[in-house]
C-alpha cells in the first residue's frame, strides 16, 4: 500500500441533505445524487480509474471467515492476472485450488464496473449457486467501497445488477440459453473445467461465437483442472505456438501461494486421505484422470496429443455430415466395425446423446477412421439413415448395436424398413445386450487395445470422454456431469471380440491368437488394489479362457458384405 494514501471523507447526504441510500440501504448510493466533491475526491478518483492496482490495494474490501471485511494485498502473480486482463481480450487461467483466482476476477470486475459506461458483464460458473456466490462477493465489494467512488444503483438483486452508468452485470449457470441475445462486454467463465461436456457444447455452439468473433468483447476463463476435456483443449490451444488460438495463457502453480512449502503439500495430501491423484487435480495443475481411469493417464495425455483435425467429407445430407468427422476414407478390400450408442434423443433435447463409431479392422492396429457424436438438432428416429450410409460407405461394414429401448428401435429399423444386412444378432434380434460381463470384459479388451497401441485413436471427443471414464464399484462409467456415449460406442465397434461364434470366424491376420487368446499383464499404474484388478480388468472373451486357448482363426468373411 503507497504512503501517499489518505482516506477522504465519503457522504452519507446528498447536497439537499436526504439520506443516501438505495431501497433503504444506507451503503449504497442511489441514482441522481448530487454530491460535493472536493479536489482531494476527483484527484482520488482519476488516480483509481488509471491505476487498478491501486484502486484494489486501497478502496476493495473483500469479506473473510477469519478476519471479517479486509483489504486485499494482491500477490504477484494477482498483479500479472490481472495485467493481462488489461492488455489481452481473451485470457485463460490454469490456477490451483485456493490460490485466490475467483478473489482476483471479483476485483477486475468491480474495477470495469465504475470506470466504463454502458458495458454488459455476465459471470458464468459450473452451477448455478457458484455464479450467485461470486455475484454476492462482487456486490459485497460494492457495497464496501466508499459512496464518492459508487456509481448510482438502479437494479440491485440476486441475478443482477443495473448501475446509473449504463452497466448491467448477470450471474448465472453456464448454459446455451444463460446470455441469449445479450450483448455482453465482459464475459467470465468461471471453473470451465466441470462444466458437462453437453452443456459446454451447446453454449460453445450457440453462445460463444458470437461473443468471440466480436473485436470488443472481452472474455476471461478461469479453472483447475478436471480431465483433458474442453477446458483443456482451450488450454492447450492458448499455449500452441504453431496453431495460437488467441487466449493469453496464465498459470498459477500451488507454490506460488506465500506459505505453502513442503510441509504444506504433505498435510494437503492427508487432508485428501493420501490420494496423490486427487491432489494433482486438485493443486498441481495436472490434466490426468479425474479418477482411476479405465486407460492409464500416461496413455491418455500420449494419444491425447496425437489427436487429428482433419476431415474429409462423406456422401450424405449436410444436416448430418456436421455431425460426421471422418479421419480416413474407404480403402476397397478393407473390413470395418461400426459400433452404435443410443439414446432418446429428440430435435431439442438436452443432455442425450447419440454415437457412432468406426473402425478399420482389417490388420493390427485397428483405426478409428470416423465418428458421428450427435448432440442435438435431430431425433433418434433419423438415427437409421445416417448408420446405414456410414455403414454403406465403409464397404457395408457390419454394425454393433446395443439392444436398449432406442438401440432395438433403430436395428430393427435398419433391417426391416431399410434393409441393411450387416448388423450383428442376438438371440434373433438385431443388436446385443449389455451385461456386467459383457461391459467388464469389453473394457478390459478396450484397455489392452489402446495401452498395447493395437487400436489407433484420432478423435479428440473419444479420448476426452476415456479421461473421465473412470473405475465406479466393479465397473467403469463416466464422471457426473461427463458423457460416455462415444466410449460406449467404441465398445461396440470392437464387441466383436466377446463372441464365440465370431471368435471362429476371425482372420489370422497380422492378428495374432496369443494376443486374442491369453490374459495380459495389467500394470498396476492407476493404485488400484490388486484384488480389485484381478476381479475388473482380465481381458478375454465370454465363457472361460481356456475354452479358446486353441481356437483355430479362420477368416472374416462374417465382417464382409453379405
Amino acid at each position: 500500500m503507497t504512503n501517499e494514501f489518505v482516506v477522504l471523507p465519503d457522504f452519507e447526504k446528498d447536497t439537499k441533505g436526504k439520506v443516501l441510500a438505495f431501497d433503504g440501504d444506507t451503503s449504497l448510493k442511489p441514482c441522481k445524487a448530487h454530491l460535493e466533491y472536493t479536489k482531494e475526491h476527483i484527484e482520488e478518483y482519476m488516480k483509481c480509474k488509471n491505476d487498478i492496482m491501486y484502486f484494489i490495494e486501497n478502496y476493495m474490501y473483500i469479506v473473510t471467515m477469519d478476519q471479517g471485511s479486509i483489504k486485499p494485498v494482491l500477490r504477484d502473480y494477482q498483479r500479472t492476472i490481472i495485467q493481462s486482463y488489461l492488455d489481452h481480450k481473451r485470457n485463460i487461467v490454469l490456477a490451483s485450488r485456493q490460490i485466490g483466482k475467483t478473489t482476483t476476477s471479483i476485483a477486475y470486475i468491480l474495477w470495469y464496473i465504475l470506470f466504463h459506461d454502458t458495458k454488459s458483464v455476465a459471470i458464468l460458473a459450473n452451477v448455478h449457486a457458484m455464479a450467485i456466490e461470486i455475484m454476492s462477493n462482487l456486490k459485497i465489494s460494492y457495497s464496501l467501497l466508499p459512496k464518492w467512488l459508487q456509481q448510482g444503483v438502479k437494479v440491485w438483486n440476486e441475478k443482477s445488477i443495473r448501475l446509473e452508468n449504463g452497466v448491467k452485470v448477470y450471474a448465472a449457470a453456464t448454459s446455451k440459453n444463460a446470455i441469449r441475445g445479450r450483448s455482453i462486454s465482459l464475459l467470465v467463465l468461471d471453473e470451465l473445467s466441470t462444466v458437462s461436456p453437453a452443456i459446454w457444447n451447446n453454449f460453445s455452439q450457440s453462445v460463444f461465437p458470437t461473443i468471440s468473433s466480436s473485436k470488443e468483447s472481452q472474455i476471461i476463463i478461469t479453472s483447475t483442472p478436471f480431465g483433458r476435456n474442453h477446458f483443456y483443449e482451450l488450454w492447450k490451444g492458448a499455449t500452441d505456438e504453431k496453431e495460437w488460438n488467441g487466449y493469453k495463457p496464465l498459470r498459477v502453480d500451488w507454490w506460488e501461494v506465500p506459505g505453502r512449502d513442503d510441509a504444506w503439500r504433505e498435510q494437503s495430501l492427508k487432508d485428501l486421505s493420501g490420494d496423490l491423484r486427487k491432489w494433482q487435480q486438485e493443486y498441481g495443475n495436472s490434466f490426468s484422470e479425474s479418477g482411476y481411469t479405465l486407460i492409464d493417464g500416461k496413455v491418455l495425455a500420449t494419444i491425447q496429443d496425437c489427436a487429428e483435425n482433419i476431415y474429409h467429407n462423406i456422401p450424405l445430407e449436410k444436416r448430418y455430415t456436421d455431425y460426421i468427422k471422418v479421419y480416413e476414407t474407404p480403402l476397397a478390400g478393407h473390413i470395418y466395425s461400426v459400433g452404435l450408442d443410443s439414446s432418446e434423443m429428440q430435435e431439442h433435447s438436452v443432455g442425450d446423446s447419440i454415437s457412432i463409431q468406426v473402425l478399420d479392422v482389417t490388420s493390427v492396429p485397428f483405426i478409428q477412421v470416423a465418428t458421428c457424436n450427435i448432440r442435438a438438432g435431430i431425433s433418434y428416429l433419423e438415427v437409421p439413415e445416417i448408420a446405414v450410409a456410414i455403414g454403406n460407405y465403409y464397404n457395408t461394414a457390419y454394425i454393433f448395436i446395443e439392444q436398449n429401448s432406442t438401440g432395438l428401435e433403430i436395428a430393427n429399423n435398419i433391417v426391416n424398413d431399410i434393409g441393411y444386412e450387416n448388423i450383428y444378432y442376438e438371440k434373433k434380434l438385431p443388436g446385443y445386450k449389455t451385461t456386467k460381463r459383457t461391459k467388464r470384459l469389453g473394457c478390459s479388451n478396450l484397455k489392452m487395445l489402446v495401452e498395447g497401441s493395437y487400436l489407433i485413436l484420432k478423435d479428440f471427443e473419444t479420448i476426452s470422454q476415456l479421461t473421465t471414464f473412470t473405475k465406479s464399484h466393479s465397473s467403469f462409467k463416466a464422471d457426473s456431469g461427463y458423457l460416455d456415449d462415444a466410449v460406449m460406442a467404441l465398445l461396440g465397434a470392437i464387441f466383436f471380440m466377446l463372441d464365440r461364434t465370431s471368435i471362429e470366424h476371425l482372420a489370422s491376420i497380422n492378428f495374432s491368437q496369443e494376443l486374442l487368446t491369453q490374459p495380459i499383464e495389467i500394470k498396476n499404474d492407476n493404485n488400484i488394489p490388486q484384488e480389485e484388478v484381478s476381479g475388473i480388468l482380465v481381458h478375454g472373451f465370454i465363457g472361460e479362457l481356456d475354452d479358446y486357448g486353441n481356437t483355430e482363426l479362420v477368416d472374416w468373411s462374417w465382417l464382409r458384405s453379405g
